[in-house]
């Protein structure tokens, strides 16, 4: 526990870890595996998509930029792409879309988690994120906090748009707001 929370649900890229430019290259690895390379008019169009949507479910991505054959495929390049960050071993529970139903912003992932975790209250759930669905994610889920990190996606007006709790500069804040919300 810490404060009155029992489960802290996080982001990764770009709420808990630096991005340093990550999901980018694992995208950019992806379209290349269907044919999209950053010489073509439509890569642009699609790493537009992919900026708009950042916080989204990748396969709801690049199921809505390709037929679905390429999106499976994409999909699985950008997880393999990903991968090496090599963060499981460091947390008690991931789960993606694939594990827990819809992407964000549905709360499924969250509601999933707490499910597998045994943590009945949402109020006693924190969701923390550097996107707008990180938010709406956990406002869906009714948590008790939800907190939105600048160090990501988007920026403070972007966040301070959707319901929120807190937002703060980076994850090395979250303890004290916990503690004292």
């Amino acid at each position: 526990m810490i404060g009155r929370f029992a489960l802290v649900c996080l982001d990764m890229a770009g709420t808990t870890i630096r991005d340093d430019g990550a999901v980018d290259a694992a995208f950019t690895s992806a379209l290349a595996q269907v044919g999209i390379t950053p010489e073509e008019d439509r890569f642009a169009e699609a790493r537009r998509f992919v900026h708009e949507t950042m916080g989204w479910s990748k396969a709801d991505v690049f199921a809505a930029l390709l037929p679905r054959s390429d999106a499976t495929r994409a999909t699985t390049a950008f997880a393999d792409a990903y991968e090496a960050l090599g963060w499981t071993t460091l947390v008690d529970l991931a789960l993606s879309p694939a594990d827990a139903g819809r992407g964000r912003p549905a709360p499924d992932m969250i509601l999933g988690a707490m499910e597998r975790l045994g943590v009945p209250d949402p109020g006693a759930v924190a969701v923390v994120g550097d996107t707008v669905s990180d938010l709406e994610a956990g406002a869906a889920a009714h948590a008790g906090a939800v907190i939105g990190v600048l160090s990501g996606a988007h920026d403070e007006a972007t966040l301070a748009q959707v319901p929120h709790s807190a937002l703060i500069d980076d994850v090395r804040q979250l303890l004290p707001v916990l503690v004292h919300t």
